[in-house]
């Protein structure tokens, strides 16, 4: 009887010691990747991305973190693809410590996008049918995820303001994903060092892992989509996970490898805009700013910055707030990320999305 007692008590402790500590007046969602039907592969993730960011902007339910769903479902040995009906749905929001799923699928007919979504909750297996939304192509993809969101939970979900009201672009491509990196694969050639004398970098469930070993500043870029339109966003989602707490990682966005912009933040919560031309730093773009972004925990919080091309004007955001606005001394060419001294950051999701 204890033999059969111990594994059940193991389980509980696992529950209550992994699963995040919740506010409880909100209710725990978590979002897994969509099934892409006869629709570019990314597309999945893409629009689960997307119905996250617009419940966490509602302010009224918590949502579990991709990357945590990742490391809580890998330490139970749990792996799950777009495909995941809403038995299999239920046993994954226990253990994510959900109270509501959101499972669902791209599909492509012909030219036509429709995205489904279910509902469901985790306490009864009982699914809600979100409304199908169809758009004619992937420019209406954003959109198309508002509406199901909306749909799906009863409420208006409004669109963000913009902060660039001289620049304007075509309603008809408003929205559309130009890029979008999950780091699940390395399709896009990201350079890959394991025990390397400067830094190392490396793919990990789910994430490109980055982890420099001297004082000196790690880059790796990729190119920028080609004809690219003069607005654009770009995001990026990282997770400081060890090392010193007080200098910069985060998004690259500039002409080379040797001259770009670092869009910084630190372990410790701080922000900054670092300029390097020819590979010789420059005065700030911003200095450090204390207290603007979420102080890492090396595990699990995120930070998620979103840098917003206007013309040759660039906005920076981190985690939704607004700090600066800068004007550009390079041609956008390049996008990647960046660590600089002994620290090692998990980079979670980068997407360029056409505005």
């Amino acid at each position: 009887m204890k033999k059969a007692i111990l594994p059940l008590v193991g389980l509980m402790f696992f529950l209550i010691y992994c699963s995040p500590v919740w506010a409880a007046d909100k209710s725990v969602i978590a979002v897994l990747d969509f099934e892409a039907i006869g629709a570019e592969g990314y597309l999945g993730k893409a629009v689960a991305e997307i119905v996250r960011t617009e419940i966490i902007g509602t302010k009224i339910y918590r949502v579990v973190e991709r990357s945590q769903m990742n490391r809580l479902l890998s330490e139970q040995k749990m792996q799950y693809s777009g495909m995941v009906d809403e038995k299999n749905a239920v046993e994954i929001g226990k253990i994510l410590g959900a109270d509501k799923i959101v499972i669902g699928s791209v599909v492509r007919i012909g030219n036509n996008y429709t995205i489904n979504a279910r509902l469901i909750e985790v306490k009864t297996g009982e699914a809600n049918l979100g409304k199908n939304v169809t758009g004619a192509d992937l420019n209406t993809l954003t959109e198309l995820t508002r509406e199901l969101v909306s749909s799906l939970f009863g409420l208006e979900v409004k669109k963000p303001p913009s902060h660039a009201p001289p620049y304007r672009t075509s309603e008809a491509n408003y929205g559309r994903v130009l890029l979008f990196e999950s780091f699940s694969s390395n399709e896009r050639g990201w350079a890959v060092y394991r025990d390397a004398p400067f830094y190392d970098t490396y793919f990990q469930d789910g994430r490109y892992i980055m982890e420099t070993k001297n004082e000196r500043k790690s880059v790796e870029v990729i190119p920028l989509p080609p004809n690219l339109p003069p607005n654009y966003d770009v995001e990026l989602t990282s997770i400081w996970l060890k090392g010193v707490t007080t200098s910069a990682y985060g998004l690259i966005l500039g002409e080379s490898r040797e001259s770009h912009y670092l869009f910084g933040i630190s372990g410790n919560g701080q922000t900054v805009i670092w300029v390097t031309e020819n590979n010789i730093p420059k005065d700030d773009a911003m200095p450090w700013r204390p207290n603007t972004a979420r102080v890492g925990d090396g595990k699990i919080v995120e930070n998620h910055q979103r840098v917003e091309v206007r013309g040759s004007r660039v906005d920076y955001y981190v985690n939704g707030n607004f700090l600066t606005s800068i004007t550009s001394i390079f041609p956008f060419r390049v996008v990647g990320v960046s660590v600089s001294r002994q620290q090692r950051v998990a980079f979670v999701m980068l997407k360029i999305t056409h505005r």
